[in-house]
């Protein structure tokens, strides 16, 4: 059984602006691959509404650290009142999206202890002794892994959106 630690909860941003959809994606996916993570989508929706498209992404990042610990970090992308418009600059055209964008990022590790206590009460007691007293500091050395990776991650997606702000 996997056992999950929440080490980063709600790391957030809001934009309001201009930003290209495909690079947005883009950035993600750069990352991921300059880090050594891969990418899971979990969910994408996207509801066309009377003000424009309503967008929501849930992106899970993941990276063995070691043989029983993994780092996780997910990402949640909530657009609202997403308008397409094409930008026109001399001879050269893009096509770009208008709206709000809010970033939410988690970061998690995850250990898989699953074989090394019972499923007993008595088990289940001293096990909670052990990892409040002991294994506590043994699995918390990879929290700054986790850590650093979740504001690598919001540092870059927070720098592609100011590029856009006027």
């Amino acid at each position: 059984m996997v056992e999950k630690k929440l080490v980063i909860d709600a790391l957030r941003f809001n934009y309001t602006g201009m930003f290209d959809i495909e690079e947005f994606f883009k950035e993600i996916a750069d990352w991921t691959k300059e880090n050594g993570y891969e990418r899971d989508t979990k969910k994408k929706l996207q509801h066309v509404e009377q003000d424009g498209k309503k967008i929501d992404y849930i992106f899970e990042l993941w990276k063995d650290i070691t043989e029983d610990s993994r780092s996780v970090i997910r990402i949640r992308a909530l657009m609202k009142d997403v308008i397409d418009f094409t930008l026109e600059r001399g001879d050269s055209r893009r096509n770009m999206q208008k709206g709000h964008i809010l970033v939410i990022i988690d970061g998690f590790l995850e250990t898989d202890l699953e074989h090394r206590w019972e499923q007993k009460a008595w088990y289940i007691f001293v096990r909670t002794l052990w990892d409040k007293l002991v294994w506590r500091y043994w699995m918390s050395r990879y929290d700054g892994i986790v850590s650093a990776a979740s504001y690598k991650l919001y540092n870059k997606l927070y720098s592609y959106c100011k590029r856009y702000k006027v």
